[in-house]
Formats: C-alpha cells, structure tokens, sequence
C-alpha cells in the first residue's frame, strides 16, 4: 500500500502554480494569523539609541475583503515559508499624511 501524502513544500508548490485562481480573504487572514516570530519595529537607530521614523509611510488605497494570491518565498535560514500577495498603497509622509504623487520625476499615482 502506498501513503497519498504530499510533503508541505510540494502542496505550496501545487497551490503556487494555480494562484492566479485563488484569492485570498486578506482580512479574515489578518484577524487569524499569529505571527511567530519578532515583530519588526518600523525606522531606525541613531547612534543615541533613538528609534528614528520614517518620514514615508503607506496607506491601502482599497479595502477590498479579498486578494488575488501571491507569491510563496522559501527562506531556508530561517525555516519559514511567507505568502506575500500584492495591494495598491498611495505614499504620504508619516508626520502631516500629506500624499506624494511625484518621486524623482516618476508619478507615484498608480
């Protein structure tokens, strides 16, 4: 008798190559995840020890409940598989939300 079993690389391997069928319901996935692993703060260090924000920041410009499936990203230094999935974002500075629409002579509005 043989097992029907498929490892885990190969059912992400399976779900990979049918993702432009499936999406995703993103906001049922943020509500269940649980993350495990060191959540990453946002800036950076300056040599006092400060904790420096960014002066650019994203905001999703849908609220859209579902997503079309993204990409699988094997890490074998860390173990871990991550789904990353695309969203459309507009650029805004972190302190006034005031919206960029230009960044080096390229529109950011699409």
């Amino acid at each position: 008798m043989t097992k029907n079993q498929i490892s885990l690389v190969e059912l992400i391997q399976l779900i990979a190559q049918y993702r432009n069928n499936i999406i995703v319901n993103i906001k049922h996935l943020q509500e269940d995840y649980q993350r495990a692993g060191v959540k990453r703060i946002r800036g950076i260090r300056n040599e006092n020890g400060e904790l420096l924000q960014p002066w650019l920041t994203t905001e999703y410009i849908d609220n859209a409940e579902y997503v079309d499936m993204g990409e699988f990203k094997f890490s074998r230094n860390t173990a871990t598989i991550n789904m990353l999935v695309k969203r459309r974002v507009k650029l805004a500075k972190f302190e006034d939300q005031t919206p960029i629409i230009e960044v080096a002579g390229l529109l950011v509005n699409d």
